[in-house]
């Protein structure tokens, strides 16, 4: 089922962001279909929150699912999280895990590449 429904996004995306984004199907879809799937197969999903976004306002051109544990982040602002990152040709998607990097950029400011290196190093361990 979440193959399916990711095979749909692959499939319908480039198209559908040449259309009007408000009100679309597929961005909804992106935006509570898909994370409802992932709802089902995730245990103690209190713990969990689960987003996708298809662009704010208007079309991403990486749209993405994250799942975001409330022990480390609830934002992909912050901390870090596993992700679904579409390919902007929509030729496939990436499993991965990323870091927020607003809160970073704010704190460090032109050091924030150097604290996101960091912290990779760290999430590694």
């Amino acid at each position: 089922m979440l193959r399916n429904s990711f095979q749909k996004v692959l499939a319908q995306y480039l198209y559908e962001k040449e259309e009007n984004f408000q009100n679309n199907s597929l961005a909804s879809f992106r935006r509570a279909d898909i994370p409802n799937l992932l709802r089902k197969l995730i245990e103690h999903t209190e713990r969990y929150k689960i987003a996708g976004s298809p662009g704010q306002g208007i079309w991403a051109n990486c749209p993405w699912v994250a799942i975001f544990d409330s022990l480390i982040t609830d934002t992909a602002h912050s901390g870090y999280y596993p992700v679904y990152l579409f390919r902007e040709d929509m030729s496939g998607l990436y499993f991965s895990l990323n870091q927020g990097v607003t809160e970073v950029r704010q704190k460090y400011k032109s050091k924030a590449k150097d604290a996101l290196k960091s912290r990779a190093k760290d999430y590694l361990s």
